[in-house]
């Protein structure tokens, strides 16, 4: 019978240190670091990017100045490589939406359900046609 020693289980030291960053978010601080430093390079470094206001900035508003300054210059890969790490945080993914809709025939309604269709019909299109007016 063999015995496994060390195989599995927390040992000290093992796996990824607290703190560290992962590969995308090297990626993105390299991406928004090589911009500002193409900014400075330019002449173009306003007040907000000294390191007091940089460091003021949140690193959505970093990449988004980043992403602005790449598009503006015409380096459309680099922008958009920028816009792909931001689009997250500025724009709700959708959802799927079910809903319980049930269609039934009209000639099996009743009365009251053909009036509140009949006045659901002339609501709306009294919006219409209040639209079209103004």
């Amino acid at each position: 019978m063999m015995k496994l020693t060390n195989h599995g289980g927390i040992r000290p030291g093992a796996g990824r240190p607290p703190g560290s960053r992962n590969r995308s978010t090297i990626d993105r601080e390299q991406l928004s670091a090589e911009a500002i430093a193409r900014m400075h390079a330019a002449g173009i470094a306003n007040e907000v990017l000294t390191p007091a206001g940089i460091s003021a900035m949140s690193p959505l508003e970093v990449l988004s100045y980043a992403m602005t300054f790449e598009a503006c210059a015409g380096r459309w890969v680099q922008a958009a490589a920028l816009a792909k790490e931001i689009a997250p945080y500025r724009h709700a993914k959708l959802s799927h939406v079910v809903t319980d809709t049930t269609i039934r025939n009209i000639s099996d309604m009743s009365d009251a359900e053909l009036e509140m269709l009949v006045s659901r019909i002339s609501v709306d299109s009294n919006e219409v046609d209040e639209d079209e007016a103004g």
